[in-house]
This record gives structure tokens, C-alpha cells and sequence, in this order.
């Protein structure tokens, strides 16, 4: 009689999921809807960047290196920005010491890669706009390669 009412109960569960909607999504042919405080991929925006370090003093793994020198005005110009991805907690502690939303993180959620060499992100000289004066931020986002070899983009308004 007790073994009756054990397979009653374990019925009852597998129908109860049964007619649950799935949890599941067919990823890459489903889109997910992320939470605005996702951390997947970066975008840099480099007419933004004033070359304040921050976001390299803010990185607990030095994944981030700055490179600026002084221009004939005395500001800091930025000459270089490399990421090294394969030691990248994806904390976001950049992101957050970033005050003029220069480096900011997408939905983006595809970081794998078969290479080591795509994990190191740099952006040289000739990427970096020349300074316009009275420029006040803005600009377009460079598009960084991601780990998988594709192009990233911030898809998230950032205010500016």
C-alpha cells in the first residue's frame, strides 16, 4: 500500500513539470533579456576618456593599462588603452571608477575563445581620436573585438 502512494507522489511532480512553462531558452536562435546590471562584455568610448587611470587603479588584477602623455596644454592625452582579458574578474570596479562613462559593459554574453591572443585588447595610437578642442565627451564607441573574434557594441544608453 505505501508503495502505491510513493508512485502517486512522483506522478504528481512529473506532471507538475510537465505543464511548466520552460526555463529554457535556444540560445543563439533566443535572445535573452538581461538585467541593467548585467556584466558581460566591454565598450570603450575613448573620446570620453581624459586619462585620469582610474579604471586602471580601480582593477583588482591589473588587467587595465593606460598610456598618456602630457600635450602642449598640459592636459593628459590618451595615447594607448590596453585590456587583457584572460585575467578579467568581470567585477565591473572599472566601470564604476570610470566617472565620465568612458568604459561601460554590454549584454554582450558570448566570451569564449579557443586562442589566448584575442583576450589582449589593445587600442593604439592611430584608433584614438586626435583631441577637438572644446569637446566635451560623447563620440562614437570603438568596436572591440571580442574573445570569439566578433565585433562588440555597447547596446545599453549610456548617459551622457
Amino acid at each position: 500500500m505505501a508503495h502505491g502512494r510513493g508512485a502517486l507522489r512522483g506522478l504528481r511532480v512529473t506532471l507538475g513539470v510537465m505543464l511548466k512553462r520552460p526555463i529554457t531558452v535556444e540560445y543563439p536562435f533566443k535572445k535573452l533579456k538581461f538585467s541593467p546590471i548585467y556584466r558581460g562584455g566591454f565598450c570603450f568610448y575613448p573620446a570620453r576618456c581624459v586619462g585620469c587611470k582610474l579604471c586602471q587603479n580601480a582593477c583588482p588584477n591589473r588587467v587595465i593599462t593606460v598610456r598618456t602623455e602630457r600635450g602642449e596644454d598640459k592636459k593628459l592625452r590618451l595615447v594607448g588603452y590596453e585590456m587583457d582579458l584572460q585575467y578579467c574578474l568581470y567585477c565591473g570596479f572599472c566601470v564604476e571608477a570610470c566617472n565620465k562613462n568612458a568604459l561601460v559593459m554590454t549584454d554582450q554574453i558570448n566570451l569564449t575563445c579557443y586562442d589566448r591572443s584575442v583576450l589582449r585588447v589593445e587600442l593604439a595610437e592611430g584608433f584614438l581620436p586626435a583631441p577637438s578642442p572644446g569637446a566635451t565627451g560623447g563620440g562614437k564607441a570603438v568596436a572591440v573585438k571580442g574573445p570569439a573574434g566578433r565585433e562588440e557594441s555597447a547596446q545599453r544608453k549610456v548617459a551622457e
